[in-house]
């Protein structure tokens, strides 16, 4: 049972909504994307313009003062001649084991970056070489 939560709705005129919660440091708690196939999809019998939803929510753990994800869900759904939604796909993800400042050996995580590679820093517009990038970052793991 979920507990009652707080929160904003925030709405834009493309039909999406996002629900977000002042309790839990503004996370947000669901997104709503509500629009129409850009292509058919024949499997389903389904035909361009068919109106979608597709909707992600999350709910949260709280671990000293900072708040994780427990458990995610994503689903989209098709609407049916009759205005009632009907389920395509549905991904549920759930945190069973979650460790905070536990030693993770270095080595663990590398980043291989191309010697040719623009990366782009802070806005697009800040593009960076991969050598200024390790330096201006002082990155070994990058090398």
């Amino acid at each position: 049972m979920l507990k009652h939560v707080d929160c904003y709705v925030l709405e834009n005129a493309e039909g999406e909504k996002i629900w977000i919660a002042p309790e839990r440091g503004f996370r947000f708690l669901q997104y709503e994307h509500r629009s129409a196939l850009r292509i058919g999809n024949p499997l389903r019998g389904l035909d361009k313009g068919t109106p979608v939803v597709a909707r992600r929510s999350a709910s949260y753990q709280k671990y000293g003062e900072l708040w994780f994800p427990k458990q995610t869900l994503s689903q989209a759904s098709f609407i049916d001649e009759k205005g009632q939604e009907r389920l395509l796909v549905k991904t549920s993800i759930e945190t069973k084991d979650f460790q905070v400042n536990h030693n993770i050996p270095e080595k663990t995580f590398t980043v291989k970056i191309p010697d040719n590679a623009l990366i782009y820093v802070g806005d697009l517009r800040k593009r960076l070489s991969k050598k200024e990038f390790q330096n201006l970052y002082d990155l070994e793991w990058t090398k």
